[in-house]
């Protein structure tokens, strides 16, 4: 039988580990991937499970680093977005402070993402998957009523940026949900009902936010709606008046 060999990390996981966060993110981000190698030579791709490893044997430690440092430090996207992959998973054990610094290197990771989309550059897909990545850590966050007043501002309006790059819709097959939620702009849209939601009532720019969507041409209105219909019992709850009056176009 054919057998697939892992990725190969160019830094052992070992190497990593006995460094300090900052000084372990730093060295991933000076790694530069030879222009020509083998299929199975150390890759980028094996050094980015590696941080991933470090970071899940390490959770304490790179936990309590400033997140912003960690993200500047590691510089390429796909070991961004392993970062922020291990840091949702343990996003229990992450302290008040850090919690702030998390939404400020979201929102730096969602600014970089949009450049590149403008730009057109080589990595605009690793950098629209980190920021899908960190967008999701804020929902989560919002979810666990985490966000402190302070970061609600910055949060929404990195969130409701990654709503509006919509960007060309490539392809139309398959379940509507499942599509919706595995597109970045419109899986954003989840974590924008999770910060609209944060308080005792509604924040009624979520509401201004779905009245736009509503009115997208499909596919992408086709998106908007799969995720909006998951909330309508909601929707109907937090604000009567409201969806008396959008009914018509939510049904």
């Amino acid at each position: 039988p054919v057998r697939y060999a892992a990725a190969q990390s160019p830094i052992a996981v070992e190497e990593l580990s006995a460094l300090s966060p900052l000084a372990a993110a730093r060295r991933v981000g000076a790694w530069k991937e030879p222009r020509e190698r083998s299929f199975l030579a150390p890759s980028a791709e094996g050094l980015a499970d590696a941080i991933g490893d470090v970071v899940e044997k390490n959770k304490m430690a790179w936990l309590d680093a400033d997140p912003r440092q960690i993200v500047d430090a590691l510089v390429g996207p796909r070991f961004i977005a392993s970062y922020l992959g291990a840091v949702e998973k343990a996003l229990d054990d992450l302290s008040e402070e850090r919690v702030g610094q998390i939404v400020e290197a979201v929102a730096g990771i969602q600014a970089r993402a949009a450049a590149a989309r403008s730009e057109e550059t080589e990595d605009t897909d690793d950098w629209t998957y980190a920021s899908h990545l960190g967008i999701r850590l804020i929902g989560a966050l919002a979810d666990r009523g985490r966000l402190a007043d302070d970061d609600f501002e910055l949060a929404w309006e990195t969130v409701l940026a990654a709503v509006g790059e919509r960007g060309p819709e490539s392809g139309v097959e398959g379940d509507v949900l499942s599509r919706a939620i595995n597109r970045p702009w419109s899986s954003a849209l989840e974590a924008a009902f999770s910060l609209g939601g944060m308080g005792d009532g509604v924040d009624r720019r979520l509401l201004d936010l779905v009245d736009d969507l509503l009115l997208l041409p499909r596919p992408a209105g086709e998106l908007a709606r799969a995720i909006i219909a998951t909330r309508i019992p909601w929707l109907r709850h937090i604000d009567a008046d409201w969806f008396s009056g959008a009914e018509e176009d939510l049904l």
